[in-house]
């Protein structure tokens, strides 16, 4: 988003996560337009269903993330996983990962 711009609030039918990259921005969320704080290193997660808009006075650089179902093959057992929930890997676990439909995730990986 470019200096002093700003985008509506609109809402999906997904959970969306916002991954904040440079700059800063403030996120408008829901009916009662509650502010939430957006800068670098910092991730937003919506609900479903809920209106979000955002503005900046600076710019902003994020990414967002709308997410869907998948399958999580890990350690030979298969585990539904649901937009919004989260899985842990094990170091060297072997494991696979099925969309069912669009999908997209966000990876963190934790350096040792």
């Amino acid at each position: 988003m470019g200096k002093d711009t700003s985008i509506s609030q609109e809402s999906y039918d997904r959970m969306t996560m916002y991954i904040g990259a440079a700059g800063q921005g403030t996120f408008i969320i829901g009916k009662n337009q509650k502010e939430v704080f957006l800068k670098p290193d910092m991730a937003l997660v919506v609900p479903p269903k809920t209106l979000c808009g955002m503005q900046t006075s600076e710019g902003l650089v994020y990414t967002e993330i709308i997410l869907e179902n998948a399958t999580i093959g890990y350690e030979g057992t298969d585990y539904e996983l649901k937009a919004g929930e989260c899985f842990r890997f094990e170091k060297n676990g072997l494991h696979s990962v099925t969309a069912n439909g669009k999908f997209k995730m966000a990876l963190l990986l934790v350096l040792e």
